[in-house]
């Protein structure tokens, strides 16, 4: 028991150590979050946070240090697009890419502790960095979770989410601007309470050197670490199901610029949680931002998503996003009407049960009072990856050393 400790404690350590220095690992792969509650991927209701599904059991003798190893469950997501913009086109939009590359792997120790390492790779630039996106140990409990290391922040409903398990190619425009293009994480601890069978509450404290995809500091300690409160709500409804769920986060960088972001987010889904006949995914966030010693700046945007399956291969969605600055002036103070919206439909083709192939089209418009409007258009064509069912390492019971 206390070896077992010790080396829990030590990749603890040694995560959190790597998640504060960007530079660690040479370059790389992100992932997902796994923990125990499944996120909501395409159809699927649940609290937003990630984990692999179970694969089958492989038995390996694998004990060199004269006690029992856990069970390795790894995974590996990725993901490959192409965009040809039509209107307004942005160079660096216009190629054929491989913009992601998770890798990951969940080590039971037993029934209520586990770790879980993930590195990421995003490409920027035409270079793909490698980089820690997860390292921590999760102790469960029938009416709790508390992990601690370097995680995916349980907020919103897409940030939970492993990118290969989005139900569209590219980011809501909200997500991009609260979230970044990616998803935010950073380093900490985060406890979820389950208050009654369907009402849970998440709480986090992290130290705020990270988010998004980058650290947000260059070294120096944030004024104030992060900390976020989510209570989720699931609710049957007929013979589908949906959480509604709200957030709160709040945060101070080193330079001083605070940070207030709240949230409402709502998930339905009828059939199976695989390949759902209906969802429906509704995100509103609002955001205040004010960097020290200027004015306060405030963003209100979301997305609404309905999707439906055509029959077992096919099936089409349509995302409608907006974004908006309430603070928006002019130079004489007056306020200035200003609205960014998407129109975004897509259509999914499923491979296989861990591969699809979705395309899309995007027209987005930009108005602002005094200002000429601007257009794009573009499409898309991704293929996804989510190999979630790769075979689990477990050490035999009776494959001890003989004397």
């Amino acid at each position: 028991m206390l070896q077992r400790l010790a080396c829990l404690a030590t990749a603890f350590l040694a995560s959190v150590a790597l998640a504060q220095t960007p530079n660690s690992l040479p370059s790389s792969a992100a992932v997902s979050t796994p923990t125990p509650t499944p996120s909501p991927s395409p159809g699927t209701v649940s609290t937003p946070v990630s984990s692999p599904l179970p694969g089958p059991v492989v038995e390996t003798s694998l004990e060199p240090l004269g006690f029992e190893l856990p069970s390795i469950t790894p995974w590996i997501a990725f993901d490959v697009l192409a965009v040809a913009p039509t209107e307004n086109a942005v160079p660096s939009q216009e190629k054929f890419r491989f913009r992601t590359l998770d890798l990951g792997a969940r080590f039971d120790f037993d029934s209520d502790v586990h770790a879980v390492v993930t590195v990421g790779g995003r490409d920027s630039l035409g270079e793909i960095s490698l980089r820690l996106r997860e390292g921590f140990v999760a102790v469960t409990r029938s009416w709790s979770e508390f992990r601690a290391g370097h995680f995916f922040l349980n907020v919103g409903l897409l940030n939970g989410t492993p990118r290969a398990r989005w139900p569209f190619p590219t980011a809501p425009l909200s997500h991009t601007e609260f979230f970044a293009d990616e998803r935010a994480y950073d380093s900490g601890g985060e406890l979820t309470l389950k208050v009654t069978d369907r009402l849970s509450l998440g709480i986090g404290l992290t130290n705020g050197y990270w988010y998004g995809s980058a650290p947000t500091t260059g070294g120096d300690k944030p004024l104030s670490p992060t900390h976020y409160v989510r209570p989720t709500l699931a609710i049957p409804i007929g013979d589908g199901s949906a959480i509604v769920a709200v957030d709160y986060l709040s945060r101070v960088d080193f330079t001083g610029e605070r940070t207030r972001l709240s949230g409402l987010e709502v998930a339905f889904s009828r059939g199976s949680a695989e390949n759902p006949t209906w969802m429906t995914w509704i995100e509103v966030h609002h955001r205040y931002r004010q960097p020290s010693g200027l004015a306060l700046e405030e963003k209100l945007g979301g997305y609404v998503y309905n999707q439906a399956r055509i029959d077992r291969r096919w099936s089409a969605g349509l995302r409608l996003d907006a974004l908006t600055i309430p603070t928006l002036t002019a130079a004489n103070g007056q306020h200035r009407n200003n609205l960014q919206a998407e129109f975004v439909p897509v259509v999914t083709y499923r491979l296989t049960d861990a591969t699809q192939l979705k395309t899309s089209y995007t027209y987005m418009r930009e108005t602002r009072d005094g200002d000429t409007p601007r257009s794009e258009q573009r499409f898309e064509l991704q293929f996804s990856a989510d190999l979630d069912r790769l075979p689990t390492l477990k050490a035999k019971s009776d494959d001890r050393p003989s004397l």
